[in-house]
């Protein structure tokens, strides 16, 4: 990694008092500005403010924390699509601190760092060398080959890794029309494993190629002597030199048992291929928690970290805490003294419990798992597990009702430390857990039977076996949520909550993809460059054909796109030519649909920056070259810029405004039919007496019943007034935002 650098800020602020005399320093353009520099009689900011009100940025970006608004930002998952991240977040931390961080998969390493960087520049005395050292991560990742040497694979897994890298290489794209060259690249990666075993099988079946060849050459040889007599002798009449016949006969049995011995061979790779194949699939892969790689052993004799052990280097020296101490926790960002308290730096992710087919947010609060020790320790670097051993226990007590149970866990397992304690850094791994790739990580949750059900409810202490142990997989939180775009959000948000969507750009939309050229044009003239062809999306509603028309075509063309509010976001489309493009979508609507969906929502879609991704960019691809990754790296450049320029946090907030009070309006209506008209839909007192009598979810406060009567009494008389419903309505006035949302209840995931 290269060594860390004074931050921009840091700079600016020792350049002030020199650089106000020069004639090339411009005074800062924004009135608003707090900054040191400003405050000490000195009209001059940092190179990253606007110099000139024409720069279109919407406020300071001076870098000064008094300067600094607040944000949250939420970043969606994609493997190799994360190096498009750190460029944005340097771009926004010179305006914004970072209150709520989110993501998932990738995104949740990006909003790892995010926070760890946050940290570093409030708490960790990093001030903004925090983000400039954030800046040197990018550019590590960009070099060489840094970016596929963190997935590094086990010993036994690593064919599948090898054959993995050639059927995902775009170079190869065209396999398919080169099935020898496949069938070689698999043989020859199997064959590396256990050569000698490989070798074995193929002259086992060399040796019983020669056998079958041998016997199907002299039986062809016989059927064919009795068909030549045949038609010579008994139809033509003639004579037969048994010469004539012995000669072709031998030189076919000597060609066809070579010939099948080597293809005997050939086939002894490919059987025994198969055979390794099978078992690294159904075994190896298994014991390696159905991952590739595990994030902290590797086979090759790279220079590079594995994946876990770099991304817990990373987040330590990001926060301002010692490279391989104790890791970062969510406390620690939390910075709370009292509960009451809120949160400074809340960090949050989404995992997949496979197990119990449901997603978790991270970190884990009022929820019992427990860990095995010897399981987390081939998982996590040592640093990592003396702090988990620290704070995790193997006794809990947990309080039902008046009685308080004592759980004691089995020899080996721990319960999982409190969120406060909870290391950042696993938090990142359980979310990013792609499957296949990546090892899953192993929880516990507590099987009941009858034994342990009457220890609970009698409050005595459970001392609990292995027995009672059931084992949860928990893998990449991007199969249940890959763009949590719902976390923090808020009716009327006092803060923007930005958002990142990752989106594809296929290759067949594209002129020639060159990033070479590209990279050596100017910023502008790469922006026009990159553009998304409008066949690309799809005109489904009226509201959009007007947009389009009038001016929303140059922007929807555009890899980097941030609508406005009066922009409706168009769906994209992608065509489906094959079978197996057409499974990978059926995979693709069940993953996103829930976030797709709310992400076109007005009150959403203004604040969500959309950034087109090719075939050969992020994903899957881990062997990128340093032009495409530079490539990424523009688009999330341009993505920061777009945010920092174009968006307007008033004109958010009247449209979140707006929504929100058409859909009180109509749930107030549907109120006032159910209690305030005569008769009312039902008897609320009844209703409060049958739930006394039930005790069904009754407050516990004494006389609650009564005070619940009088408060819908209240409401139902406010109801019954005159001209309460006089201004009902105003919001549906036209022109509208669409598509229209509905507000309802769900689950806080």
């Amino acid at each position: 990694m290269p060594e860390e650098t004074n931050g921009p800020t840091a700079q600016a602020a020792a350049n002030t008092s020199s650089a106000a005399n020069t004639k090339e320093r411009k005074p800062c353009a924004h009135e608003g500005c707090n900054c040191r520099a400003r405050r000490g009689g000195n009209l001059y900011c940092s190179d990253y403010c606007a110099g000139e009100p024409k720069d279109k940025q919407t406020g300071c970006l001076c870098g000064d924390e008094d300067c600094l608004k607040e944000c949250d930002l939420i970043m969606k998952g994609g493997i190799t699509s994360g190096i498009v991240y750190p460029p944005l977040v340097i771009k926004l931390s010179r305006k914004y601190r970072f209150r709520n961080v989110g993501g998932t998969s990738a995104g949740a390493i990006a909003a790892a760092v995010t926070a760890a960087a946050e940290h570093g520049r409030r708490f960790g005395g990093l001030g903004s060398r925090a983000f400039k050292q954030l800046n040197a991560v990018k550019d590590w990742l960009g070099q060489g080959s840094h970016l596929r040497d963190l997935f590094q694979p086990t010993p036994k897994t690593r064919p599948l890794l090898d054959i993995f890298l050639y059927f995902s290489d775009e170079r190869r794209k065209g396999w398919n029309k080169r099935p020898w060259e496949a069938v070689k690249t698999i043989r020859r990666a199997l064959k590396e494993r256990d050569a000698a075993a490989f070798e074995e099988g193929s002259r086992e079946l060399q040796m019983s190629g020669h056998a079958v060849g041998f016997g199907a050459a002299l039986a062809l040889s016989v059927i064919s002597i009795l068909f030549y007599y045949l038609l010579a002798v008994w139809v033509q009449g003639r004579t037969i030199s048994w010469m004539d016949v012995l000669l072709p006969m031998l030189i076919l049995i000597v060609a066809a048992t070579a010939f099948a011995g080597f293809a005997g061979n050939w086939a002894g790779g490919i059987v025994g291929s198969g055979k390794h194949l099978y078992r690294i699939i159904t075994q190896d892969l298994k014991e390696n928690l159905f991952g590739i790689c595990d994030g902290v052993s590797g086979d090759r004799p790279f220079n590079s970290p594995p994946l876990t052990e770099w991304l817990d280097r990373q987040i330590n020296i990001l926060a301002g805490l010692p490279s391989g101490g104790e890791p970062l926790t969510f406390g620690q960002l939390w910075r709370q003294e009292k509960e009451t308290d809120k949160k400074q730096i809340d960090l949050t992710m989404v995992t997949s419990n496979l197990s119990q087919a449901q997603p978790y947010i991270l970190p884990f609060e009022g929820t019992l798992f427990l860990f095995n020790v010897k399981e987390f320790e081939e998982l996590f670097p040592p640093n990592v597990m003396k702090h988990m051993t620290k704070h995790s226990s193997a006794v809990k007590e947990i309080k039902t009702g008046p009685l308080t149970t004592r759980y004691t866990a089995p020899e080996g397992y721990c319960f999982l430390p409190e969120a406060k304690d909870f290391p950042v850094i696993i938090a990142t791994r359980m979310s990013l857990s792609f499957p296949v790739l990546i090892s899953a990580i192993p929880l516990y949750t507590i099987m009941l039977d009858k034994e342990l059900i009457e220890a609970q409810r009698s409050g005595h202490e459970v001392v609990l076996q292995s027995k009672h142990m059931q084992k949860n997989l928990f893998s990449d939180g991007g199969i249940c949520s890959n763009f949590p775009i719902h976390f923090f959000d808020s009716w009327l948000p006092r803060r923007p909550t930005f958002g990142v969507n990752l989106t594809s750009l296929p290759e067949n939309k594209l002129d020639d993809y060159e990033p070479e050229s590209k990279l050596k044009v100017s910023k502008d003239e790469k922006k026009k460059k990159m553009e998304v062809p409008i066949d690309n999306y799809s005109l489904a509603t009226e509201q959009a054909a007007v947009e389009i028309s009038s001016k929303g075509k140059k922007e929807t063309e555009q890899a980097v796109f941030l609508p406005g509010i009066r922009d409706e976001v168009l769906p994209t489309w992608v065509d489906i030519p094959s079978l197996p493009r057409f499974l990978g979508e059926i995979f693709n609507i069940a993953q996103n649909y829930r976030d797709n969906t709310q992400a076109l929502l007005p009150g959403y879609r203004e604040r969500i920056v959309s950034i087109a991704l090719s075939d050969k960019e992020g994903g899957l691809n881990l062997e990128m070259d340093s032009d495409i990754i530079k490539e990424v790296v523009t688009k999330g450049e341009m993505a920061g810029d777009k945010l920092l320029q174009y968006f307007k946090f008033e004109q958010h907030q009247w449209v979140r405004f707006r929504v929100l009070v058409r859909e009180l309006e109509r749930n107030l209506v549907r109120m006032k039919e159910v209690i305030a008209d005569e008769p009312p839909a039902f008897d609320y007192h009844s209703l409060i007496e049958q739930q006394r009598r039930e005790e069904l979810f009754f407050p516990s406060k004494q006389g609650w019943g009564d005070d619940v009567a009088k408060l819908l009494d209240a409401v139902r008389a406010f109801m019954r007034t005159e001209g309460w419903t006089n201004h009902l309505g105003l919001m549906k006035e036209a022109p509208y935002p669409v598509p229209e949302p509905k507000l309802r209840v769900t689950p806080n995931i």
